[in-house]
């Protein structure tokens, strides 16, 4: 269990990321198809292979890997379900130092908002 996003996340047809790595060595990114058209949309790691998502699978995807993600339909939008997981490496106080780092830091930009 992660605790920073989990959510649904939309591409347009027709549409590439940009190549990125999100740098975060403790988590892994889950995404499980729930309206992919059939063949067009696909996670791909350079020097690594492709992922083609599916409707209903899951792709576990290590972020710290370069990485980008395109929908080559020509009309439908790709809809997956996105969960952030602990990396399963990390050890339960590992986590646990995570999370409450975590917890400080938005009680600090809440407490810098509000001034």
């Amino acid at each position: 269990y992660a605790h920073r996003f989990i959510g649904v996340a939309r591409q347009r047809a027709e549409c590439r990321g940009t190549l990125h790595s999100d740098r975060r060595n403790y988590l892994l990114s889950t995404l499980t198809g729930l309206n992919v058209p059939e063949g067009c949309c696909t996670v791909a790691v350079p020097g690594s292979g492709e992922r083609v998502l599916a409707e209903g699978e899951v792709c576990v995807l290590d972020n710290t890997f370069k990485h980008y993600v395109y929908n080559d339909d020509e009309s439908n939008d790709r809809f997956v379900l996105m969960c952030e997981i602990w990396h399963p490496a990390l050890t339960d106080a590992e986590r646990q130092a995570m999370a409450t780092t975590r917890r400080c830091a938005r009680r600090a930009r809440m407490n810098w908002s509000d001034n």
